[in-house]
């Protein structure tokens, strides 16, 4: 949504997204009006959960408070494209970047809980608290 300035120069309506029309990706706190230029309409939806295929996201109070990715319906990410893989591990008391630079982007993700697959890590005021591990789906932790 494009708000005119004072000036005469169009704004955008959100500061996170100034200089361009539509935000590249969603994050959790993007509006309604967000995933919307960039996803267009839901296939589906149900209450507060917006249907893409396979994939999922869930509102709280008009913003994105969850989404999840299913296989073959992937949802454009804004922290996905800032995503430079470090090599590494983390550990109980990491940051939520620094999950996000060893591990990379969840395939389902909240405020409190990353899902990579089968494997899990739980979050407390944006610091790891924990983590459930699969096999199947190795984190990135000391062994």
């Amino acid at each position: 949504m494009i708000i005119p300035a004072v000036d005469g120069a169009p704004e955008t309506a959100d500061p996170r997204h100034a200089g361009t029309e539509k935000p590249v990706g969603i994050s959790l706190g993007s509006t309604l009006g967000d995933v919307l230029a960039i996803h267009g309409p839901p296939g589906r939806v149900d209450r507060d959960t917006w249907y893409y295929g396979k994939s999922y996201i869930r509102f709280e109070q008009g913003v994105v408070a969850a989404w999840h990715q299913g296989q073959g319906s992937p949802l454009r990410i804004a922290r996905e494209m800032q995503v430079q893989l470090v090599e590494g591990q983390f550990n109980v008391g990491a940051t939520k970047d620094e999950v996000r630079a060893t591990q990379g982007t969840p395939v389902t993700e909240t405020a409190r809980v990353w899902d990579y697959g089968l494997s899990r890590v739980y979050f407390e005021h944006n610091r790891v608290i924990g983590w459930e591990e699969s096999p199947m789906q190795p984190l990135r932790i000391p062994r």
